[in-house]
C-alpha cells in the first residue's frame, strides 16, 4: 500500500485532481477510535454492491515510526461513513468537512479553468501556424487560375474537425465547447497537419493535391492514434 504523509491542520486535500480526507482525520475529530472508523468502513465496503462508494486503503507512519493502515476517501463516501455520527459535535464537525471539500473542489475546478484557458490560447497559436500553411496552398491555387482559392480555409478546417471528432457539421464556437484532452489533441494535430501541408506545396504542381495529400495522411495517422467522439447536440 501507498504511505501518505499524516497532515492534521486541514480537513481534505487534494490529490491527482481529487478532494479526499482519510479515517484517521475523521476519527479524531468526532472522537472515535480509529479501529472503529476502519471497522466501519469495511462493512459499508462489504455491502456496497454498486461500487459506489470510493474508500482507498493506505499506510500512515505513526509515531512509534511503525506503518498503519487508514482508508482514504471522497466527499460522497465520507458523507455515507459521517451518517451515523450523531450529536451537536458531530454536526458541526460534518459541516466543516462539507465545507472543506467545496473549498478545496472550487480551487481544483479554477485551476483546471487556468489550465483550459491556456491550452485554448496554446491552441489559438497552433491555429495561426496552421492558417500559415493553408495560406501558401491559397496563394499555390490562385497563381494557378482558381477562383475559389479562399475556400481551402474553410475546407481544411472541416476536414481536420471531421477526421478528429467524426464531424460531418461544425457548429458555430465549436473549439469553445471542446474540453482541455479534445483541445490538446486538436492542437497535436493542426501541428502535424500545418508540416504536412508546408512539406507538400514544395512538392505538387496541382493545387488540388495538398487537400487529397492531408486528408489520405490525416485518415491514416487517426487510425492509428484513435478518434474522438464529440455529442454536440446539446
Amino acid at each position: 500500500m501507498q504511505i501518505i504523509p499524516i497532515d492534521n491542520k486541514n480537513l481534505v486535500r487534494a490529490y491527482r485532481n481529487k478532494v479526499l480526507t482519510d479515517s484517521l482525520l475523521v476519527a479524531e475529530k468526532f472522537r472515535k477510535k480509529h479501529k472503529n472508523v476502519i471497522q466501519k468502513i469495511e462493512d459499508l465496503m462489504i455491502i456496497d454492491d454498486y461500487n459506489g462508494l470510493n474508500f482507498q486503503p493506505v499506510e500512515y507512519t505513526d509515531l512509534k515510526g511503525e506503518n498503519r493502515k487508514m482508508y482514504q476517501m471522497d466527499r460522497k463516501s465520507f458523507a455515507v461513513l459521517a451518517m451515523g455520527f450523531t450529536g451537536k459535535k458531530a454536526l458541526q464537525w460534518k459541516i466543516k468537512f462539507v465545507g472543506a471539500f467545496e473549498a478545496m473542489e472550487e480551487i481544483l475546478m479554477r485551476h483546471k479553468n487556468l489550465e483550459w484557458q491556456h491550452d485554448r490560447q496554446t491552441g489559438k497559436a497552433k491555429r495561426l501556424e496552421l492558417t500559415s500553411s493553408i495560406q501558401k496552398v491559397v496563394d499555390l491555387a490562385r497563381g494557378q487560375g482558381s477562383s475559389n482559392a479562399d475556400r481551402y480555409y474553410t475546407a481544411f478546417t472541416k476536414l481536420i474537425y471531421g477526421q478528429v471528432f467524426n464531424l460531418k457539421n461544425v457548429p458555430d464556437n465549436f473549439r469553445d465547447i471542446l474540453d482541455e484532452r479534445a483541445l490538446r489533441k486538436l492542437r497535436l494535430i493542426e501541428e502535424h497537419a500545418a508540416l504536412l501541408l508546408d512539406e507538400t506545396v514544395k512538392g505538387v504542381n496541382d493545387y488540388h493535391e495538398p487537400y487529397q495529400v492531408l486528408k489520405r495522411k490525416l485518415t491514416a495517422l487517426l487510425d492509428v492514434v484513435g478518434r474522438l467522439s464529440l455529442d454536440v447536440s446539446a
